[in-house]
């Protein structure tokens, strides 16, 4: 049987990948970058100059796209 809390210590699923993630504009590939960055990998977004389009449809960002952009770094 597994110690619950020893669970902080197995190590991520995909703790040795590192993904660029170039997606412009299109919701799916955020999502599958996010989706992959929660399984352990280190997942890096490249961006055009000014930004992904997807940010400019708000001042603020869309919220869809703000939730799949955790655990990322630009």
């Amino acid at each position: 049987m597994l110690d619950p809390k020893a669970a902080h210590k197995k190590p991520e699923a995909l703790g040795r990948l590192r993904v660029l993630d170039c997606t412009t504009g299109m919701m799916i590939g955020h999502w599958c970058s996010s989706q992959l960055a929660e399984l352990g990998a280190e997942v890096i977004q490249v961006e055009p100059p000014g930004g992904d389009p997807l940010r400019q449809l708000t001042p603020f960002g869309r919220k869809e796209y703000m939730a799949e952009d955790h655990e990322r770094r630009e």
